[in-house]
């Protein structure tokens, strides 16, 4: 089980590092705490609507109806009052306005909301499945022409009893 976990946690790492190191890094990164300036109303619908066009807005509601649903009754109106998929929202507005222009944000808009958009949307879970197999294989592979000290680090441990 632990190897199969590694596997697949370097599997996303490799797919999540091919993306992001595709992506030029900003000359200086902002502070991360850094008070957020004034947000316009035009920018704050912009993020918004790219928050429902890419389905974070939806998936987020979702993952969140299913917590609250599988938690016990009595936990359940206090996760409710945690747990609000609009206010966490509202919440990112600021981190999204501070990396992207309006017009940024309506070119993804119109990206997500287009054929290739859409089919991106619908395809990354086949992807990301794939390309775990993909390397869970890849791996599997490698450790068994690794010396023997290196493959002990990528073995499962033994079950504790």
């Amino acid at each position: 089980m632990k190897k199969i976990l590694l596997l697949s946690i370097a599997a996303v790492i490799l797919f999540v590092s091919n993306v992001f190191a595709q992506i030029p890094a900003p000359a200086a990164p902002p502070a991360i705490f850094a008070p957020a300036k004034p947000v316009s109303a035009e920018t704050k619908e912009l993020v918004r609507t790219l928050l429902e066009a890419n389905g974070m807005r939806t998936s987020m509601i979702r993952i969140f109806e299913d917590i609250i649903s599988q938690a016990p009754a009595e936990s359940q109106k206090d996760l409710r009052a945690v747990l609000k998929g609009d206010v966490i929202i509202d919440n990112m507005i600021p981190v999204y306005a501070k990396y992207f222009t309006s017009d940024e944000l309506k070119e993804l808009i119109n990206f997500y909301k287009s054929p290739i958009g859409t089919k991106n949307l619908s395809l990354t879970p086949v992807l990301m499945t794939e390309v775990m197999q993909v390397s869970q294989k890849y791996f599997e592979d490698s450790i068994k022409s690794m010396p023997k000290p290196a493959a002990d680090v990528m073995a499962p441990s033994p079950a504790k009893k």
